[in-house]
């Protein structure tokens, strides 16, 4: 792993500042009115500009003038407007941001199940070989999918609507402005971030499929075709596995046209999507752990382009104990990007994400950061919208905490506490209170929530964009997160409510559908106690509609889910204990020498944190720093170019004298380094 290029450590800044800052309670009233009024006429709205004064992580070409530029940002509009010398006079009415950290694009996501992102990771039982192998048996049931449907199904709590408001909130804590994989919602319409599959500038060209191919699509190939060659991407399962049968998503010799479509696997008959005539340049493939060398240079040559695929290395760890193979990809000219896949086998965001293709790849720190901005902005088509930070862009922007000299290394190290603000199309939607607390107080009343699991010594705050218009729109993230806990709970006299209550379609008239299901459900079970046939769809039962018991309620969620458990709350929103637990008890995944991928040493802080929490005396900026006795895994890893995993595994077997062990995490003797080299 290339961890190089990290050069000269660069001079720290002063802490982050807003101006405009609520003020204390005045003596005087009329001391206090003028200073509301002042406040109130300074904070965002969509038509004030904003400049974020700080270092900029363009992503534009290496080497150039361009790359990392420092100075002022001026947003204006959601767009971004100019970049202005540190002095320059700033517009009548500009909000003024300043940050010692980097700000860099907006993270984008081109891979993400939203729906399951209130769940936990969950203890695989056993590496599957395709994505068939892993979706059974009594664990995915009690702990994937039964809660999942309870949950967010219209026929019992009926929660999607928060489902998604969570997923999009845990997406933003980790820097992420753009996220894949979100059904066509109404509840989403206001949303946190870029819905991919959403119209965004005016434009809907996006489409996604979970299934790579099955019998409705193969029937419908004449007409499904041409409707998907409009788009500019199609985003696709493919080849996720790795068998044959994974394999044969791309191309199965063994399909035969003349016989009819089949999807039974001992007599499957259905074309892959070279047979299918599906490989253009809008095709975007999920995974492709089971393709070959030969496969992406089919893919090219068929398209003339480069092969786009994304990567999503813990899930593809976790679920079959290897990932894609990206020499193979890089070898045919493709466009990698990075995905989070879901929370049962996946990390929580982006930054995550990227540790673990830290881990398992040999990319260099650029390239790593490029998965997540330049690349997904081009597979998309959006490269003209995100992706950099350029004039004419949306200011869709990350600031982040300057926790290493190098900018791409300091966000592959960032963890969501070092997250400063998120702009999505220049409003600022999270952060640290201190920012938002700036820029989101109108009337003296803050518009935004504080989120209450964020780290007491750096509380991060949330706006919601709550909007009565949006169906439950006007929900708080705390009443998202209590809705999801009370179906996780199974609270029976709860759904009991939801049932008898019904879904108000007008003014006059309510829809009780999910109660007809539940008393359809019971007869069927009093149908099949009985020894009587039952239907195979069980809305085929004739049932007369009435109010329900608790008791009732509770029998059928039994009869349904007889596996299902209550659940210990949603999955928390920031990394730490829980998830690393889960990480730690999949042993199966890990070799002879343990984990190959040590995520727990980039909790290790950095004597260098330059963040809003670390401010620094102006008179220690030209100071050289004392030379450290010791070194986190992750300084260590990067002076001898080896990985984090490496570094611990060799302390951990004692081939590093005089290394500590404190807590979770290892310091290493920097005499130790320094001899090594």
């Amino acid at each position: 792993m290339n961890q190089g290029g990290h050069g000269k450590r660069l001079a720290s800044f002063r802490a982050v500042e807003i101006p405009m800052r609520a003020f204390r309670l005045a003596s005087l009233m009329l001391l206090f009115a003028a200073l509301t009024a002042t406040l109130a006429a300074a904070q965002w709205t969509p038509e004030t500009p904003v400049a974020i004064q700080g270092r900029f992580v363009t992503m534009e070409e290496v080497g150039s003038p361009q790359e990392v530029v420092e100075g002022l940002l001026l947003i204006r509009e959601g767009r971004i407007e100019a970049f202005l010398d540190a002095g320059a006079q700033l517009p009548d009415g500009c909000l003024l941001v300043k940050t010692n950290g980097y700000v860099y694009p907006g993270l984008i996501n081109l891979h993400d199940h939203p729906s399951y992102n209130f769940l936990s990771l969950y203890d695989l039982p056993e590496h599957a070989t395709n994505s068939h192998d892993w979706n059974k048996g009594d664990a995915y049931l009690r702990e994937i999918n039964n809660p999942r449907v309870a949950v967010t199904h219209s026929k019992f709590f009926g929660r999607m609507d928060e489902a998604l408001k969570f997923a999009e909130v845990r997406a933003i804590v980790g820097g992420t402005t753009a996220l894949q994989g979100a059904p066509g919602n109404p509840a989403i319409k206001t949303s946190l971030v870029r819905n991919v599959e959403q119209k965004n500038w005016g434009v809907d060209k996006v489409s996604q499929s979970a299934l790579t191919m099955n019998l409705r699509m193969a029937e419908r190939l004449d007409t499904e075709v041409p409707k998907l060659k409009k788009l500019d991407a199609w985003i696709v399962h493919l080849g996720e596995g790795i068998d044959d049968y994974a394999r044969s998503q791309w191309s199965d010799p063994a399909f035969d046209p003349s016989k009819p479509f089949d999807d039974v696997p001992t007599s499957r008959n259905l074309p892959g999507l070279v047979e299918a005539d599906l490989v253009w340049p809008g095709l975007v493939g999920v995974h492709c752990t089971a393709l070959h060398a030969e496969d992406f240079a089919q893919w090219r040559q068929l398209t003339g382009e480069s092969p786009k695929v994304v990567w999503s290395p813990a899930s593809n760890l976790l679920l079959y104990g290897q990932t894609t193979n990206l020499d193979n990809v890089l070898a045919a000219g493709g466009t990698l990007a990075l995905g989070t896949d879901w929370a049962p086998s996946g990390t929580k965001n982006l930054l995550w994400e990227l540790k673990v293709a830290d881990e398992l790849s040999e990319l260099s720190d650029r390239q790593l950061v490029e998965l997540v901005t330049v690349n997904p902005a081009k597979i998309l088509n959006w490269e003209h919208q995100v992706g950099r930070i350029r004039p004419g862009m949306a200011a869709d922007l990350v600031i982040v905490d300057a926790i290493d000299p190098d900018p791409y290394r300091n966000l592959i190290r960032a963890t969501e506490t070092q997250v400063q603000l998120v702009f999505v199309g220049g409003n600022p939607l999270y952060g640290d209170v201190g920012q938002l607390e700036g820029l989101k107080t109108f009337e003296g009343e803050p518009q935004y929530e504080v989120l209450e699991e964020s780290p007491a010594a750096r509380r991060k705050a949330i706006d919601m964009l709550e909007d009565p218009k949006a169906r439950n729109g006007e929900l708080s993230f705390a009443e998202v997160k209590a809705r999801l806990e009370q179906a996780l709970s199974l609270d029976i006299d709860a759904l009991t409510e939801i049932y008898n209550a019904g879904v108000r379609k007008s003014s006059t008239t309510t829809e009780y559908k999910a109660r007809i299901a539940m008393l359809q459900g019971l007869k069927a079970k009093e149908m099949a106690a009985n020894g009587e046939p039952v239907p195979e769809y069980l809305s085929d039962i004739d049932v007369v509609d009435r109010e329900v018991t608790a008791a009732e309620v509770k029998e059928f969620i039994a009869y349904t889910f007889p596996l299902l458990e209550p659940l210990d709350g949603v999955d928390p929103l920031f990394t730490g204990a829980r998830f690393f637990d889960a990480w730690d008890r999949n042993l199966h995944f890990q070799g002879p020498e343990g984990s190959p991928v040590d995520l727990r040493s980039y909790l290790e802080p950095s004597g260098t944190q330059t963040g809003i929490v670390d401010v620094l005396d102006p008179d220690e900026d030209s100071q050289e720093p004392a030379a450290a006795e010791f070194l986190s895994t992750s300084e260590a890893a990067s002076q001898l170019s080896v990985t984090s995993a490496t570094i611990s595994r060799w302390a951990r077997t004692g081939k590093i004298p005089g290394a500590v062990k404190e807590g979770n995490a290892w310091r290493i003797p920097a005499a130790w380094v320094a001899a090594q080299k």
